[in-house]
């Protein structure tokens, strides 16, 4: 038979093969057609960025949080292959993915703790949780409790062993958190030490010296070295609202006691009855010691030139310690600890005497001492900078908050700039201004402002590189009354 030569009956066979494929040819085009014109439709429909703005108002305030969300558009090939028979169809096609986040800056809430609280302390744990124990309110607490930053809850925490306020609290290399000293009805010298592990409690050898008001630092060889502080007596001043467990009645009434200067004063002690039995005849420490966590024991090392409380103590990058300031005959007095002579030298007297004051390392070493109250009872606006290169302070005309504070907090942000909030002024009000330091620029910029007025809080730097507000007072519209505060506010940058 011949190959080349169609028989009739094949014909009409072929002829529906070839119908065959040429529709289905036609609907695989219609379809690439309509992805390509779906796909142009969506690039020009949805915007590849939105932004938007919110601002969220607290009742009886004007805090503020800005919320920015962000809708980023990408193109993804989307690649489509098609075998009709032995014919082989490859299409690509661009689609859109859609990614939305949002950001939060400025001020929110937190939720609040279970106890009302000041002059206590606040420690960021290995886990990323903050411990807050101690302070006061109406009573000197024991009380502690622990907030999870990725709930944003608070949770009771087992009581400390000692009730305690104006302490220092120290997390170890070990994790384990050191509480020392601080006053209830007299100032202590008793220390405990915190385990996250087990959440209890335990206490460890007793300082050499009672002391509150004091400073405690983590040195490089995982020793504690605290520093200075008050033994015995008291200060009564505009913002003294306790006084050595006095009740509350008679606290009502050193409030309204005459003031003998306008802020940070000493109140006039006519009322000497109310006083008996207490030592008005502060002791201003220059003892040091140390504490080893391996023994659990604490040893004298070198004393300080002058005794100080109310002071500030920086850890240089060279691993030596920064003292300056704080109460005593020379408020504007610098020393420098070297851990491993144990001994202290003097250094550069800073420009104004302060106490009460902040001191933050910056990210270039150098140390950024702010606010406070001068010799004179003025709350100071000034700032100034201590270069451990050449032992010396210096100022600008640029390096002035724009608020006076004392009884601040200061934070490092992840950005190096300083986060400085809340205090008190020279008129005795209460501060929510919060201001911002640009060591880059030297300048000072106030942000949003915070969601409550507080001094005498806390200010941890946590691992999401949020700041945590916690407690503090509160006086409201400049009232005579002091309101300890259980409220908590973050600073998202």
């Amino acid at each position: 038979m011949n190959r080349n030569v169609i028989e009739p009956e094949t014909l009409p066979v072929q002829s529906t093969i070839l119908c065959a494929r040429f529709r289905r040819r036609k609907f695989i085009w219609i379809i690439v057609f309509s992805i390509v014109a779906i796909s142009i439709a969506l690039g020009i429909i949805l915007p590849t960025t939105i932004i938007n703005k919110t601002k969220e108002d607290t009742p009886g305030s004007v805090a503020t949080a800005t919320t920015t969300t962000t809708t980023t558009t990408t193109p993804a090939m989307l690649i489509t292959m098609v075998e009709p028979a032995a014919t082989v169809l490859t299409t690509t096609t661009t689609a859109l993915i859609t990614t939305t986040t949002t950001r939060t800056t400025g001020w929110m809430h937190s939720g609040s703790m279970n106890i009302a609280r000041t002059a206590h302390t606040a420690s960021v744990l290995k886990d990323g949780k903050v411990l807050v124990c101690g302070g006061a309110n109406s009573r000197t607490l024991a009380s502690a409790e622990l907030y999870d930053p990725s709930t944003e809850r608070w949770a009771i925490a087992n009581n400390m062993k000692v009730k305690r306020y104006s302490h220092t609290a120290s997390v170890l290399n070990n994790g384990k958190v050191l509480v020392n000293g601080g006053r209830s009805s007299a100032a202590l010298d008793s220390a405990e030490l915190y385990d996250p592990s087990t959440g209890h409690w335990t206490s460890t050898a007793n300082m050499k010296s009672k002391r509150y008001s004091h400073t405690a630092s983590v040195l490089e060889n995982g020793k504690i070295l605290v520093t200075g502080g008050s033994k015995s007596g008291v200060t009564l001043d505009s913002d003294s609202d306790e006084i050595f467990g006095l009740r509350t009645e008679k606290r009502k009434t050193i409030i309204n006691m005459k003031r003998t200067r306008d802020s940070d004063a000493t109140f006039v002690l006519s009322y000497e009855k109310m006083l008996a039995g207490v030592d008005t005849k502060p002791g201003y420490l220059n003892s040091a010691e140390l504490y080893d966590p391996i023994t659990g024991k604490w040893t004298s090392t070198g004393s300080m030139k002058s005794g100080r409380s109310e002071h500030t103590a920086s850890i240089l990058k060279g691993g030596k310690v920064l003292v300056a300031g704080g109460i005593q005959y020379n408020e504007s007095s610098a020393e420098l600890y070297d851990p491993k002579t144990e001994s202290w030298t003097t250094t550069g007297n800073m420009t104004t005497l302060r106490r009460r004051h902040t001191a933050s390392i910056l990210n270039s070493g150098k140390v950024l001492v702010i606010g406070g109250v001068s010799d004179t009872g003025l709350t100071l606006s000034t700032a100034e900078i201590y270069d451990p290169s050449t032992g010396k302070w210096t100022t600008s005309h640029t390096n002035t908050m724009k608020h006076a504070r004392h009884m601040h907090t200061a934070s490092v942000l992840k950005n190096g700039k300083v986060l400085i909030s809340g205090g008190s002024n020279n008129v005795g009000g209460l501060l929510n201004i919060a201001e911002l330091y640009d060591p880059l620029t030297d300048r000072w910029t106030d942000i949003l402002i915070m969601r409550n007025t507080r001094m005498h809080h806390t200010s941890s730097v946590l691992n999401n590189q949020k700041v945590l507000l916690t407690g503090g007072k509160n006086n409201p519209n400049f009232q005579n009354t002091i309101f300890y505060l259980n409220t908590t506010e973050l600073y998202n940058p």
